[in-house]
């Protein structure tokens, strides 16, 4: 891969990634899903924030965003809001 397009990528995902750092909608979301699954360790509060970056990944991988038209989003966060908890049941 070109060193330019390299550059481009990684400073593309540092911006993104400060943008969600301190987004204080991400953070109320991501303590809501914590509390609300009874997440108290640090290794599965980064598991969960892993799966819930796996599950927007795969919704814009597949394009299942809003459509217009229609309500389907697997990128929203009340989506991705219930398969964590169906994860969370899942693994007590």
């Amino acid at each position: 891969m070109d060193n330019n397009i390299k550059k481009s990528v990684e400073d593309l995902l540092l911006y993104k990634g400060k943008l969600i750092r301190n987004s204080k909608r991400y953070r109320e979301y991501v303590r809501e899903r914590l509390q609300e699954n009874s997440v108290n360790d640090i290794v599965e509060a980064f598991v969960m924030g892993a799966i819930d970056g796996m599950i927007y990944d795969v919704g814009s991988a597949l394009d299942f965003t809003k459509q217009k038209g229609t309500t389907d989003d697997v990128t929203a966060f009340s989506y991705r809001r219930r398969i964590i908890k169906k994860v969370w049941e899942r693994k007590q």
